[in-house]
């Protein structure tokens, strides 16, 4: 219980600091985010994450062309003939 007060007091407490106090009482937080960005590397790409990408884009390329050949269709429409084309024997 004496917790809770105390944590109540201190949250009305914060609320009476000017902006200028606030920003002095985070600058040290803020100075330290680009060096915490800057120590994550990248993530490598494999050669069936390349893969996967490649057919992603011969696929984006393939319903662009649906679309402009055929305006009339909406997206059910394209849908439906990819999935003609994937079972296609």
């Amino acid at each position: 219980m004496v917790a809770l007060i105390l944590t109540l007091l201190g949250a009305l407490r914060s609320g009476l600091h000017s902006r200028p106090d606030l920003a002095l009482q985070t600058l040290p937080f803020a100075s330290s985010w680009p060096t915490y960005g800057a120590r994550s590397s990248r993530p490598r790409l494999h050669t069936i994450d390349r893969a996967f990408w490649l057919v992603l884009s011969e696929t984006r390329r393939l319903i662009r062309q649906m679309a402009e050949a055929n305006v009339g269709w909406g997206a059910p429409r394209i849908h439906g003939e990819l999935l003609k084309l994937g079972s296609a024997r």
